[in-house]
C-alpha cells in the first residue's frame, strides 16, 4: 500500500464532502502541533508518519480489514463501529494495542486486488493490532479531551 499511497498521494480524510467545522479543524491543527515534537524525536515528518504509517499499519504484526457486504445499506456501518469498538477494548483487556485506520478506504481496488476481496464487499475500515511499543515516542503522546459538554446534549 505504500507504493500505492506514494502514486496516489492521497492522505486522511479522502472522501470528506465538505471542510469540518472550526471547531474540529482547530482541535485537529492543535492535536497536530502538540504531536509534533514527537515526530521530531521519532525524526519523521508529521505527513509520512500519519499517511504512510496508515499504509503500513504502522509496523503492527496484525493487519485487520473489515469489510461490509455491498447488499446492506450504508447505515449498517454503525454496526461495524460497534464490533470495532468491543474488538478494541477486548484487545486492550489482553494487552494489545489498536489503531483503527480509515485512510486504507481511498485504496480500497489495491487492499480487493492484493488480498482477494470480492467485488461485492466494501472496505470499511482497517486496524492494526499488536503489542504497544512503550519505547516509541509517539506512543507517550496523549492527546487532550473536552468536556462532555461541548458536543454532547442531555434531554431528560
Amino acid at each position: 500500500m505504500i507504493k500505492a499511497y506514494r502514486e496516489k498521494k492521497i492522505s486522511c480524510s479522502p472522501e470528506a464532502v465538505k471542510p469540518l467545522p472550526k471547531t474540529y479543524a482547530k482541535r485537529g491543527a492543535k492535536t497536530l502541533q502538540l504531536m509534533t515534537p514527537f515526530f521530531e524525536k521519532m525524526g519523521v515528518h508529521s505527513d509520512q508518519f500519519i499517511n504512510e504509517g496508515s499504509c503500513h499499519f504502522y509496523g503492527a504484526p496484525v493487519a485487520i480489514i473489515l469489510c461490509q457486504d455491498d447488499a446492506f445499506p450504508k447505515a449498517r456501518f454503525v454496526d461495524i463501529g460497534l464490533t470495532l469498538g468491543y474488538f478494541i477494548l477486548t484487545a486492550y483487556d489482553f494487552g494489545l494495542g489498536t489503531c483503527p485506520i480509515g485512510l486504507i478506504t481511498a485504496y480500497e481496488d489495491e487492499i480487493k486486488d492484493l488480498l482477494n476481496i470480492p467485488e461485492n464487499k466494501n472496505v470499511v475500515i482497517g486496524v492494526a493490532l499488536g503489542y504497544p511499543d512503550s519505547e516509541s515516542p509517539i506512543n507517550r503522546f496523549k492527546s487532550s479531551r473536552d468536556d462532555l459538554s461541548r458536543f454532547v446534549r442531555w434531554i431528560g
